[in-house]
């Protein structure tokens, strides 16, 4: 098969992590079927119990995609996604077993033995499937390809080329009127755009990036009508890369790609719907199995210890910049200054239950109402008050980007040093910059990640809690 066949066959990422998933499907039915065979004595329940397992495995992986496709990964980094899969997996699957009250699986040992012989499995599986298309890929999967001209941006997409998960490029180099003293080694100058055509001619190649400027827009076009008439593929590489690193997806307006200033994952809207889900089912856990004791413990010592109401409600801001009423636990006397100081360290308003609540994160459990109900996230950027909104937003440059996500119970900044107070400006936007780089970069497994970062300051407590 020549490298152009392969290059339409298996162009880019989703074909790999398509194909991961399938084999997973297979391999998962075949042991399920032994298992109902074998292990457990399911007679017309066995339908009921594939219908389960199969939609387990579709929601974890769309909550835990697999990442055994990608290029640059080792086999701790696939264990680790793979632990999240079958975290998920056994999760739905338990709560879809019950829901179908499948009662002849009548021993919990032969679902322990179930979900745990199925671990291995998966694991082994998704290092055996890296291992083959590593192989794969080596052999066949790479398309060699061709630069016209010679800036910064196509300078970083050879460095971007060597981390694309799909496949592997081989560029043969680039024509520009003259050449580059900062072009990698490894993409020789070929010579000036006219005679491009004359190498085009006798040498075979998969593609063409061209990244020129307006005025030589007759040669583009040239370029476009060559690829065109010889079945090669043309890729216009925007200027604007020229004079801006960031990371900037495309939209579609009908025929017609526009660059966006920032890629933010959470603009799909599967991804929306994979937090979505994970908001709400680690919220209604916790309000169903922490919170009602957890507010009657807190309710009796508050009664106790201070006057005034259990719950303090104060306006912030949320997503899209709109305002919402965010729920917590009252740690402070009742004041008039509630909306408009933020709490310091020695904040006198303070109560000594206040302090152990906020020490350990207890006032912020009520939140998990708020994100039920859909205002906030369990990880995204912390809810600023309004006062503290009008404020910064005139300080800080990008302030208002944070609001592009739902605010979290917890978040990326808060986890990496940036909680607590911000009496110093340079406090205020090294969180900003936290948040935006959350927001950029998120998935559920940082998620997970925050979450367990979280969850272990609280367990050890947290000097900047206050």
């Amino acid at each position: 098969m020549s490298n152009m066949s392969n290059n339409r066959v298996i162009k880019n990422t989703r074909y790999f992590t398509v194909l991961v998933e399938i084999v997973d499907i297979l391999i998962l039915n075949l042991y399920t079927w032994l298992s109902i065979v074998m292990l457990f004595n399911l007679n017309r329940e066995h339908k009921g119990f594939f219908l389960a397992v199969n939609l387990a495995y579709i929601l974890s992986v769309s909550l835990a995609p697999p990442n055994t496709y990608r290029k640059h990964i080792n086999n701790m980094t696939i264990l680790r996604r793979a632990t999240g899969i079958w975290l998920f997996f056994t999760l739905f699957s338990v709560l879809l077993l019950l829901f179908l009250d499948l009662s002849n699986i009548s021993y919990w040992w032969q679902g322990v033995l179930y979900f745990g012989i199925y671990f291995g499995i998966l694991v082994a599986g998704q290092i055996f499937i890296h291992s083959i298309l590593r192989k794969l890929r080596k052999q066949t999967l790479y398309s060699t390809s061709v630069f016209l001209g010679n800036s910064s941006a196509l300078e970083r997409l050879y460095v971007e080329m060597g981390t694309d998960p799909a496949q592997s490029y081989l560029v043969k180099g680039y024509f520009a009127n003259k050449p580059s003293d900062t072009f990698p080694e490894q993409v020789p100058y070929l010579g000036r755009l006219e005679e491009a055509r004359e190498w085009l001619d006798a040498n075979d190649i998969d593609e063409i990036y061209c990244c020129l400027p307006p005025e030589q827009s007759n040669f583009v076009n040239k370029a476009i009508d060559y690829c065109d008439n010889n079945v090669k593929q043309f890729y216009a590489v925007p200027v604007v890369l020229n004079t801006t690193k960031r990371q900037m997806g495309t939209v579609q307006m009908g025929d017609m790609p526009i660059m966006a200033l920032r890629f933010m994952p959470l603009t799909l809207w599967s991804n929306r719907l994979k937090k979505r889900l994970f908001d709400l089912i680690v919220s209604f856990l916790v309000l169903l199995l922490v919170m009602p004791w957890v507010t009657a413990i807190v309710a009796i010592i508050m009664k106790l210890t201070m006057p005034g109401p259990i719950f303090f409600r104060q306006m912030r801001t949320g997503l899209d910049g709109k305002e919402f009423e965010c729920l917590k636990f009252r740690s402070m006397k009742v004041n008039a200054e509630a909306d408009s100081v933020q709490a310091t360290k020695n904040d006198p308003r303070k109560t000594k239950f206040g302090n152990i609540m906020r020490h350990y994160n207890i006032d912020e459990l009520p939140q998990f109402w708020n994100v039920f109900k859909g205002d906030m996230s369990v990880v995204g950027p912390r809810p600023h008050m309004v006062k503290q909104t009008d404020e910064y937003s005139a300080l800080i440059p990008k302030y208002m980007v944070r609001h592009f996500a739902k605010p979290g119970i917890t978040g990326w900044a808060q986890v990496t040093g940036f909680r607590g107070e911000t009496s110093e400006l340079w406090q205020m936007e090294g969180r900003v910059k936290k948040d935006i780089w959350y927001i950029e970069h998120w998935s559920i497994w940082l998620d997970i990640k925050i979450m367990w970062l979280t969850i272990k300051n609280v367990l050890v407590g947290d000097k900047n809690a206050y």
